[in-house]
């Protein structure tokens, strides 16, 4: 059976759905989720219209993310899929808005709609109607990276890692950022590494391990530095990265470029204040 992905997918979207509070979201389910969102897959969805379903098969899904020649892992993933991916949700705590007063706190799903055809051995997928337009035909503000540079990342902390060095490729190298940002970023549950005591265990079990895995599986090379306060104490991060070596012979990616000459996309604009709980912009 014949496979839609192409041999380099790429993956765009706009910068404010990059730095959403991620909720209840499997790694399987993002890895759908980044599939479905892929220039091929939502060329083909856009041709058709907006409330068209993207289908993705087991032989797409192991194309991307299968580590071996058995199917059988990939064939579970996409069975078990719909209920992961109707979990998924993005969040937010304090969403301002111009036309009200006070703010809001809640959140949205990723998918409108999701579902499993044992026969063709293939899940579908509908994006919400918000995701949507910070998926598509995005021109500005975007993160933008190869899909197969992710394949074989198997937590979500790395994947989420590698899309915020991708957020900051021009640059390779990012401001500090609060342990809340990237707690919210990593999509860390609030209860989880609250104390100030615990955040040496943050910084060795979730960050240095997605670093690390980053660097092991992917195209680039990272590195973090804590940021210390008062008597030493961990109060942020800041990361690097480089692109690695290519094989002899190989040829450099096509970068992306912005509709805008002045590089409207600079993450920093959209970073929030560093607060004890900053709203991520959504």
């Amino acid at each position: 059976m014949s496979s839609i992905v192409k041999s380099n997918p790429k993956v765009k979207k706009h910068n404010n759905l990059t730095q959403a509070h991620f909720f209840n979201v499997s790694v399987i389910a993002y890895r759908l989720i980044l599939l479905a969102g892929t220039d091929k897959f939502l060329e083909n969805m856009l041709k058709s219209g907006e409330n068209t379903y993207i289908r993705i098969t087991a032989h797409d899904y192991h194309n991307l993310y299968g580590s071996s020649s058995d199917m059988s892992g990939s064939y579970k993933a996409i069975k078990d899929a719909p209920d992961d991916l109707l979990n998924a949700k993005l969040k937010y705590k304090r969403l301002k808005t111009e036309s009200d007063p006070g703010r809001w706190v809640g959140g949205i799903n990723w998918v409108q709609d999701a579902r499993y055809n044992d026969e063709l051995k293939c899940v579908e997928i509908l994006f919400s109607t918000t995701v949507l337009p910070l998926l598509a035909n995005v021109r500005k503000s975007f993160t933008y990276y190869n899909l197969r540079h992710i394949g074989r990342l198997s937590s979500m902390h790395s994947i989420r890692m590698y899309e915020l060095m991708m957020m900051w490729r021009k640059s390779g190298k990012t401001p500090d950022l609060t342990v809340s940002y990237m707690k919210n970023f990593l999509g860390v549950p609030d209860n989880e590494y609250s104390d100030p005591k615990e955040l040496k265990f943050f910084t060795a079990q979730v960050i240095k391990k997605s670093v690390k895995e980053v660097t092991s599986k992917t195209n680039i090379e990272m590195d973090f530095e804590v940021v210390r306060g008062e008597k030493r104490a961990t109060i942020g991060y800041s990361f690097s990265h480089k692109l690695k070596a290519l094989p002899e012979g190989e040829q450099p990616e096509q970068e992306e470029l912005e509709d805008d000459n002045e590089g409207g996309g600079d993450p920093s604009k959209l970073l929030p204040n560093n607060d004890d709980d900053p709203e991520l912009p959504f």
